[in-house]
């Protein structure tokens, strides 16, 4: 029996084809993490036979194994004409359910065959778990079944991982006062793990609020204690890789740490110009004068030694690298 199974060619669709995923598998279906992909034509595809019931059309879903996971719906009205070469077209939303798959590249791909009569039916029929080289050598044998030459990639994305910590130094080594603390965050996953590059937005974190992609740990700025014992930190990953305004819906992960009760410091240190703000060694000496806390920087062995003769409580004096 003649076999009209065609997929066509290339495929054309609008939408966000990045999922946000909240671990090794994702917690909330595709509707709640972007707008969907919406297929609203398939190259080289024409009706070109009269027994249009005898097939059907789905997506395929294929994981980077090579076995489907998914198949979706591409024939609402079951007459055998995919939704995208119906008359008017009906654009087809393509439902891929991201739960529970893990991270990772999927390849949707087309695939039109027939269904009756069962004797002429195409043999396996698709379902979870077969691999499409298994497809592939039931068409090449001569099964009635068709593979789209043009696929779509959609990307399920790593979570986003904020690593939260509190210390009681910045990052230049000035110890915080007995009502204050630093704040350090490190972010990756998202948009810029998949990239390579980019931001996240950064909330709740004293004086951060965005992060670039591989930065390293970032300090805050002092923070004081507030009514409450921990701080929470929010990112998110600015899911926005073609330009549009509307087509992904922003990945977020959130991290809290306890506050680190912190005590005036026992030590001092002599840090780079770069570590503190005032001009010159007088300026800074005075500046460091006016801490009762000694959480000042100092650029000189004079300002330090100044310091320590005038407070005994300090017993050790670091040296950053370099001095």
């Amino acid at each position: 029996m003649l076999c009209n199974a065609d997929a066509g060619g290339t495929i054309t669709y609008s939408g966000c084809t990045y999922f946000c995923s909240t671990g090794t598998s994702v917690a909330t279906a595709k509707s709640a993490n972007n707008t969907g992909i919406t297929v609203t034509a398939v190259s080289d595809w024409a009706i070109n036979y009269c027994n249009w019931a005898d097939y059907t059309f789905v997506y395929l879903v294929v994981n980077a194994s090579g076995s489907v996971v998914q198949i979706i719906d591409a024939d609402a009205d079951d007459d055998g004409v995919p939704d995208f070469a119906e008359s008017p077209v009906v654009n087809t939303l393509i439902d891929f359910d991201v739960n529970g798959l893990p991270p990772g590249d999927y390849t949707i791909q087309g695939f039109h065959y027939r269904i009756t009569p069962a004797l002429n039916a195409f043999s396996p029929v698709p379902a979870i778990g077969t691999t499409l080289s298994a497809i592939q050598t039931a068409i090449s044998g001569g099964s009635c079944g068709a593979l789209a030459t043009g696929t779509i990639t959609a990307i399920v994305l790593d979570p986003i991982i904020v690593t939260l910590n509190t210390s009681c130094t910045s990052s230049c080594g000035v110890p915080a006062t007995a009502d204050q603390y630093y704040v350090t965050i490190s972010v990756t996953g998202g948009l810029p793990s998949e990239l390579g590059s980019g931001s996240y937005t950064i909330g709740g974190v004293p004086g951060i609020t965005s992060y670039t992609y591989g930065s390293g740990t970032q300090y805050s700025s002092a923070a004081s204690f507030s009514g409450t014992c921990a701080i929470t930190a929010t990112a998110s990953d600015n899911n926005n890789p073609d330009g549009g305004s509307t087509d992904c819906t922003d990945c977020a992960g959130t991290a809290t740490v306890t506050h680190l009760s912190c005590t005036g410091p026992t030590s001092i240190k002599v840090v780079p110009p770069g570590c503190y703000t005032a001009a010159d060694a007088t300026a800074q000496n005075a500046l460091a004068a006016a801490d009762p806390t000694g959480a000042t920087p100092f650029a000189t062995w004079k300002g330090a030694i100044d310091y320590v003769n005038a407070n005994p409580s300090v017993t050790t004096i670091n040296f950053s690298p370099g001095y």
